[in-house]
């Protein structure tokens, strides 16, 4: 009996090894298929010297379903050098190996696995720090230990950096102390704002706003007295802590300049009210708009007709609100004088004025189109029938129509380059850089119900501009379809983004199942603006 026991125990070793050999060699199949099966098989093997040196080559195998297996096979060994073999998976291409690499870690749970699940998390993207942490927690860690030790790490960097002598690490160590937002934070920023780099005071100057450092109010309206970036920043830090109040009347003189800096006051004024005085000054077109969301439009209108900022009042007047009769004038007079800004018969048909003087610049501008076409030189006779056979096919089909034509006539590229732009020309009669207003000016006239406006439109209804065309026809181009928008990320990856923008968007979606990973990363996240998204009440001034 006991020889028969030792010699099935002699055949299964030999089976065994068999099989060891012949999974060792598949390591080195073409197949991809065959060479993760190798690895699955070997898992159980792991632990032998020689088999786990041959999976440890397998973290470089070309097949990410290869390295995803060898993961797990080289965790299975058991072995206290198995996470440094694993490690290198952790910076894998593939997010799928990563993954995997992490919950092979996550099944060791010694000091090194979870030293390198905290790099893990350190240093990727959202999915594979979510799998991350929840590896960490399977190991015994707490997600608040993780997060502070990423806050610490930060700070010292950041620390680091505003110390250098050069103005861009400043800045950008500036900018991630205002990002982590304690009152350490903000004490160390406090004296950059004396530096004499503008580009360091201003990135202080957003941090302080990013920290929610209200006591530093006083000290950021006083660079309000400055110019360009530093200016601009000192105000957009100004509507961050919602202290426009404190620094009002300067706000409205940079809102009224024409520098780079009245966008950011007009921002911090619009956010508190009462602009409309403001913007009828206003010399920068979008501080203009933005300042006259709420006002009334005749006020602009009647500033038009006197004089001023032309550009900026028209801009207010598309965003201003209500009627606006005295609007009649200045508008007539702009088209009259020649005045081609595509916005003019926008705003005569908004405030239904204009319309004889839409008709009038309708009439010069068919005449001016009528006298090129009577210059242009006439086309061969393949071009013109070329037109002929296109006139119903949409734009782009009548092009390339014709510029296959043209470029079998050429035959050189010198003439192709002559041949699109005297195709250009036959499509645009010309007047490219008209075509939006006279597009728009024949909407407004013929809505408008303005007399000769169906005479004038029935000279354009053959134009060679499709949209001029049927525009006069009374048909609006229809407005391309804006890109849809990406699907929001799963609010259980997207709580551990390595973006703190990501995470504090996704608190605001986050469901009562996700309330714990709230909570935590209200008390513990890096970012203020995260803790201030997930809740945390005391999070409306800088945290100790």
């Amino acid at each position: 009996m006991r020889r028969v026991l030792l010699a099935l125990l002699l055949l299964a070793a030999c089976k065994s090894s068999k099989e060891e050999k012949r999974a060792l060699a598949q390591l080195s199949s073409r197949s991809a298929k065959e060479r993760a099966e190798a690895v699955k098989a070997l898992a159980s093997r792991a632990g032998d010297s020689d088999v786990f040196a041959a999976l440890s080559k397998k973290v470089d195998d070309g097949a990410p379903g290869v390295r995803i297996e060898t993961a797990a096979a080289l965790l299975a060994s058991h072995r206290a050098d198995a996470p440094d073999a694993v490690a290198p998976l952790l910076r894998d291409p593939d997010d799928s190996v990563r993954i995997a690499a992490v919950r092979a870690l996550g099944s060791q749970c010694d000091d090194r696995a979870r030293a390198y699940l905290r790099l893990a998390f350190a240093h990727s993207g959202a999915t594979v720090r979510a799998e991350a942490v929840q590896a960490l927690l399977a190991c015994g860690t707490q997600a608040q230990e993780v997060l502070g030790k990423e806050e610490s790490e930060r700070r010292r960097k950041a620390l680091a950096q505003i110390g250098a002598g050069n103005a861009a690490q400043k800045a950008h160590g500036a900018r991630e102390l205002g990002l982590l937002g304690r009152d350490e934070d903000a004490k160390a920023l406090l004296p950059l704002l004396e530096e004499r780099d503008g580009v360091v005071v201003a990135a202080a100057a957003r941090a302080l706003g990013d920290a929610g450092a209200a006591g530093a109010a006083p000290e950021i309206a006083a660079l309000l007295k400055e110019q360009g970036e530093v200016a601009a920043a000192a105000a957009e830090a100004l509507l961050a802590l919602r202290a426009q109040a404190t620094a009002r009347e300067a706000l409205e003189r940079l809102a009224r300049a024409d520098g780079d800096e009245a966008m950011a006051a007009a921002a911090a004024l619009a956010a508190d009210g009462r602009t409309c005085t403001v913007a009828l000054d206003a010399a920068r077109p979008r501080a203009a708009a933005l300042l006259a969301k709420e006002c009334d439009s005749e006020p602009f209108a009647v500033r038009l007709e006197k004089g001023g900022h032309r550009e900026a009042l028209l801009s207010a007047l598309m965003a201003a609100r209500g009627p606006a009769p005295r609007l009649e004038r200045p508008l007539s007079k702009l088209l009259r004088s020649g005045d081609r800004d595509v916005r003019l018969p926008q705003l005569a048909l908004r405030h239904r004025v204009a319309a004889a003087a839409l008709v009038e610049a309708l009439r010069k501008e068919q005449t001016a189109r009528a006298r090129q076409t009577a210059a242009r030189p006439r086309e061969p006779a393949e071009v013109s029938a070329g037109i002929a056979q296109a006139s119903g096919a949409p734009d782009k089909e009548k092009y390339d129509r014709l510029m296959a034509r043209l470029e079998e006539r050429s035959g050189a590229q010198a003439s192709k380059a002559g041949a699109a732009a005297r195709l250009s020309e036959l499509l645009q009669g010309g007047h490219a850089d008209h075509r939006d207003f006279i597009a728009a000016a024949l909407l407004a006239a013929l809505a408008l119900r303005a007399r000769g406006a169906d005479k004038v439109a029935a000279l354009f209804a053959e134009d060679p501009d499709p949209v001029i065309a049927a525009a006069a026809r009374g048909e609006a181009e229809s407005p391309a379809s804006p890109p849809s928008a990406p699907s929001p990320a799963d609010p259980r990856i997207a709580l551990w983004s390595e973006d703190g923008g990501v995470r504090a968007e996704a608190c605001s979606r986050a469901g009562p199942d996700l309330e714990s990973a709230r909570r935590t990363l209200a008390a513990f996240d890096p970012e203020r603006r995260v803790r201030v998204a997930c809740g945390a009440p005391e999070e409306t001034a800088p945290r100790k």
